[in-house]
């Protein structure tokens, strides 16, 4: 399965608005709402690009397999543990180390 990214993702508001709902909801999800799935599509479309970075080749095999897994994200914590998976290999896609 491949993910199709729009040439005009929009990095700028939308997203950056979508991945504040993302960390809150990290955060504490009892009190703050969960991201929409709009919102998630977002947060995975920025992910996919930057996993695909052409910066990115070691560890080989992990960044192949984050590859593979990004387009399976369909929900808040199965973006958490995406995100966990760039953690082990010291790479930040939103641009936090730790929720």
């Amino acid at each position: 399965m491949t993910m199709k990214i729009v040439q005009a993702v929009d990095y700028g508001g939308r997203t950056r608005a979508a991945i504040l709902v993302y960390v809150r909801y990290s955060q504490d999800p009892l009190f703050e709402r969960e991201p929409t799935p709009s919102e998630l599509r977002l947060i995975v479309e920025y992910c996919f690009d930057y996993i695909h970075a052409p910066e990115l080749v070691f560890p080989r095999e992990l960044i192949a397999h984050l590859r593979e897994q990004v387009v399976h994200i369909k929900l808040p914590h199965e973006l958490t543990n995406w995100l966990e998976g760039c953690r082990t290999i010291g790479i930040y896609p939103l641009g936090l180390e730790r929720l």
